[in-house]
């Protein structure tokens, strides 16, 4: 069912917010902060005040912070800013509502340096700014640090892309930005329960020309380099110190590397599609923040990467420490001869948080966080089976080979259910027919799709640290779902992709939901896998769950844990397809969750 704001069933059409949602949602239900009298949602996308341009490209991306009483008796939700978080005496560039809504004042609260679309000009004899998040912001997670509680306690953690790398002023259209750029799992630190959020000084206001400056901060930025908030008509100072935004993890080729070769990358690296969870089950005499993100770095770049790891979801933990500083994370690592499948059905994966050290070429590496201190090195959680074996089909561990038949995990995130005793793991898992069913003996490209997998971990005997104990994966059931082609194509009026064109028939296409028929027409010389016509778009990207009214310790709203789940509740997500050729507009919606746990 669709998320609404104010006058439109899709929110997605409220105040030029086309990217909702580019990544995971946090929900805070009413009472979790001070004043907080409805649900507050963290969530990713661009606005008005923020646009320069009539194009989700136009926008610098971050996220917002949206409010709701609540779902109807049907279960849908209307969303608005939340009054109180966002507001922006700046005026935007995009189309005002004109009717005196928030549209008009209320803006990102974090969000990127410069506009996505764009790319600082380098100067002669220079490189391109390394920047970590310099074209993109996407929240993944917005947790609450319970050795910090107060008006300093919320953490961003979220995906910082650098998409300028080899780029010499803007990029020529939507596809040349996202071939290849670097991608950082980040941190920001905010102040007054997460109305104010850092912005770097050089950046505070947003660039619309060619003559774009990027702050230049491949560690991030602290104190008295970054501002506030993006928020206020000058750039004020924070009040206080380790307020900022810096690099949670890297690969082990860092951004500063990348940009000195001067050319752009084959392939896309580094950490996406972030998620947190803070273990407060287990919170003597530490207490960790888990990120849940994939991880991805070809040969090339990183040469103790290992192809049969790509596809798949990793974990990394830092101590919290109070806001005495930015955190240190570690990367669960095990040598690949010790973290494989065969290792993993055997049950004798070897790995940990602790700090390792491999070599390549006398060149030591570590699982530390970031490259910029040697790290880099990580282990997935559910290593892959590159004979892609029917057993390991049913479980999402079918791949690793770098084919299109591979199965891949994506968009993992950690839960605990107090009903269970449980921690709850959910990932996607993208296949080339439903897992459940097991693996055909042929692949068709037109049955390829989604479906949401969990795994549990047993609190009374283990915590997160213990990456080996979860459960085997198992498909959630219902949650298979073929993709969907991006665009309808023409039946008599030879129309494809509002183009006038030549047309053939196509055939073997499944016309579930209006989707085209074996009588419909394709341009000639065409696949329909083109021109972002192509088998991608899904109902359920970036699952986000919660459960309304549970508490961390079930009665103290300070101690409320966004990632804690009854055994019911809500899935937010995003219907649309993920890459930038899209020609249909994405739907934010939610859908009912139950957990059966007789």
């Amino acid at each position: 069912m669709s998320v609404g704001a104010p006058g439109y069933e899709s929110a997605d059409g409220y105040c030029n917010m086309y990217l909702l949602a580019d990544a995971h949602t946090t929900v805070f239900v009413p009472g979790t902060l001070p004043q907080q009298t409805d649900y507050l949602f963290f969530v990713m996308t661009g606005t008005y005040v923020n646009t320069v341009s009539n194009s989700n490209t136009g926008q610098t991306s971050g996220f917002v912070v949206l409010s709701s009483s609540g779902p109807d008796k049907t279960g849908k939700w209307t969303l608005d800013f939340a009054p109180d978080y966002g507001y922006s005496t700046k005026v935007g560039n995009g189309t005002p509502s004109g009717d005196g809504s928030l549209c008009d004042t209320h803006s990102s609260v974090l969000r990127s340096p410069i506009l996505h679309n764009s790319c600082p000009s380098i100067p002669a004899g220079g490189t391109q700014d390394a920047t970590f998040d310099l074209t993109y912001v996407g929240a993944g997670s917005v947790v609450i640090d319970p050795t910090n509680l107060g008006p300093r306690e919320l953490l961003a953690i979220y995906n910082g892309n650098n998409n300028c790398i080899g780029h010499n002023g803007p990029p020529t259209d939507a596809q040349d930005i996202m071939s290849g750029y670097y991608a950082t799992t980040g941190v920001a630190t905010s102040e007054q329960y997460g109305k104010f959020w850092p912005i770097y000084r050089t950046g505070f206001e947003i660039s619309t020309d060619d003559a774009v400056l990027g702050p230049n901060a491949p560690e991030g930025a602290f104190d008295n380099d970054v501002c506030r908030s993006s928020l206020d008509e000058r750039c004020t100072p924070p009040n206080h110190e380790n307020y900022g935004r810096y690099p949670a993890l890297t690969p082990s080729y860092t951004v500063e590397q990348a940009v000195a070769t001067g050319k752009r990358l084959a392939h896309t690296i580094g950490s996406q599609e972030p998620s947190a969870f803070v273990d407060d089950v287990h919170a003597s005499p530490n207490i960790f923040l888990y990120t849940v993100q994939n991880s991805g770095c070809a040969h090339t770049y990183c040469p103790l990467s290992q192809q049969v790891h790509e596809g798949t979801i990793s974990v990394a933990r830092a101590r919290l420490n109070g806001g005495t500083g930015p955190l240190k994370f570690t990367r669960w690592y095990g040598p690949p001869e010790l973290v494989s499948y065969d290792n993993y059905v055997g049950g004798t994966i070897n790995a940990s948080f602790d700090l390792q050290t491999e070599y390549y070429l006398n060149t030591p590496f570590t699982n530390a966080g970031t490259g910029h201190d040697g790290g880099g090195l990580d282990s997935p959680i559910f290593p892959m089976d590159p004979n892609r074996s029917p057993k390991s089909y049913l479980t999402c561990q079918a791949g690793g080979t770098g084919d299109e038949h591979d199965q891949h995990q994506l968009m993992g995130s950690i839960s605990y259910v107090p009903a269970t005793g449980q921690y709850l793991l959910t990932f996607l898992c993208s296949s080339p027919s439903e897992p459940a069913q097991g693996q055909p003996k042929s692949f068709d490209d037109t049955q390829r799709g989604e479906a949401i997998f969990y795994s549990t971990l047993d609190a009374d005997l283990y915590d997160p640290s213990n990456q080996d104990r979860w459960s085997p994966p198992q498909e959630v059931p219902s949650s298979w779902e073929p993709f969907k082609p991006d665009t309808q194509v023409c039946k008599h009026d030879l129309k494809q992709c509002k183009r006038d064109s030549d047309c053939s028939k196509i055939v073997g296409v499944d016309n579930s939901c209006g989707w085209p028929t074996p009588n419909d027409c394709l341009k000639s010389g065409e696949d329909w896998g083109t021109l972002g016509c192509g088998l991608d778009r899904y109902t359920g990207w970036y699952p986000s769950f919660m459960s309304m009214g549970i508490k961390g310790d079930g009665t103290n709203p300070a101690n409320y844990n966004p990632s804690y789940l009854s055994t019911t509740g809500y899935i937010f997500a995003m219907e649309g397809c993920l890459g930038p050729n899209c020609t249909t507009p994405r739907v934010y919606n939610s859908r009912q969750f139950w957990i059966d746990i007789k």
